[in-house]
C-alpha cells in the first residue's frame, strides 16, 4: 500500500505494494489510519505558537502590522528616526489626523460616535461585547448564505435550465457567492471610526424614500402573478 509506506507505516504487511483482503490485514489498515487521525486532531488542537513581532533595524520599533506602515505612508510622514517607540509614533499619527481633520472644517469626517474615553476594563468589557455579538450575527449570516444556497440549488430543479443553462447559472453564481462570508468584518476599530451620521435611523418604507429607491427589480413575476411593490 504506497499511501501507508509513505505516511511512515513501519508493518511490512500494510505498507507491501500487494493488496491484501483478508479481515486482518484490514483491521490492522484500520488501526493505522485511526492512530494517524488521533495524531492529526491532536496537533490540530494545540495552540499556534506565536512568532515573535519583527523589529525594524534601523528604527526599532516593532513592525506589528501592516495597517501600520499603509497609514504612515497614507499621511505622507517621514520615516521614523532611530530609537522611536509605539507610543511616540502613535502620537505622530494622532496629531497628523487631528490637523487634517481640522484643514476639513465642519463638511469633513464628521463627529466620532464615540466621544468618551475607555478604561482598560471597559475596552475589554466592550471587546467581550463584540465578540458575542460576532458569533451571533454569524449564525444569522450564516442561515442566510444557507438559505441564498438553497434557492439557486431549487432553480436547478426544472426541466428547462438543465444543460448549458445550468452551467451558465453555477458560473454566474458562485463568483459573487465566493465573496460572501459568514464572519462579520465589524471589530472595535470599526466602532472606533463610525461617525454620528450612522446613528441616523431612517424608514426605508416611507414614501420619500421609496421614491427614490423603486426601480424596475421591485416587480417580480412569481408564477402567473406580477407582484408590484
Amino acid at each position: 500500500m504506497p499511501m501507508a509506506r509513505d505516511s511512515g507505516c513501519n508493518s511490512p504487511s500494510k505498507s507491501h505494494v500487494v493488496y491484501h483482503h483478508s479481515r486482518h490485514f484490514s483491521c490492522l489498515v484500520a488501526e493505522f489510519l485511526t492512530s494517524e487521525l488521533q495524531a492529526a486532531k491532536i496537533i490540530a488542537s494545540r495552540p499556534q505558537k506565536v512568532e515573535a513581532m519583527q523589529v525594524d533595524k534601523e528604527c526599532g520599533w516593532h513592525v506589528s502590522s501592516q495597517h501600520l506602515k499603509n497609514i504612515c505612508v497614507g499621511l505622507k510622514l517621514k520615516k521614523p528616526p532611530a530609537g522611536v517607540n509605539e507610543v511616540q509614533l502613535f502620537n505622530q499619527i494622532e496629531q497628523s489626523i487631528r490637523e487634517r481633520l481640522g484643514s476639513m472644517g465642519t463638511e469633513g469626517a464628521g463627529k466620532p460616535i464615540l466621544k468618551k474615553q475607555l478604561t482598560e476594563q471597559q475596552w475589554a468589557k466592550l471587546g467581550k461585547i463584540n465578540d458575542r455579538m460576532r458569533k451571533e450575527y454569524s449564525l444569522r449570516r450564516q442561515m442566510l448564505l444557507k438559505r441564498l444556497d438553497v434557492t439557486i440549488q431549487s432553480f436547478q430543479w426544472g426541466e428547462r435550465i438543465k444543460g448549458k443553462m445550468q452551467d451558465d447559472l453555477a458560473a454566474a453564481y458562485r463568483p459573487k457567492r465566493g465573496k460572501l462570508a459568514a464572519d462579520s468584518p465589524v471589530t472595535i476599530a470599526t466602532l472606533m471610526a463610525a461617525r454620528e451620521d450612522l446613528a441616523k435611523l431612517r424608514k426605508t418604507s416611507s414614501g420619500s424614500v421609496r421614491k427614490n429607491t423603486k426601480s424596475a427589480i421591485h416587480k417580480v413575476i412569481m408564477g402567473h402573478a406580477q407582484l408590484k411593490y
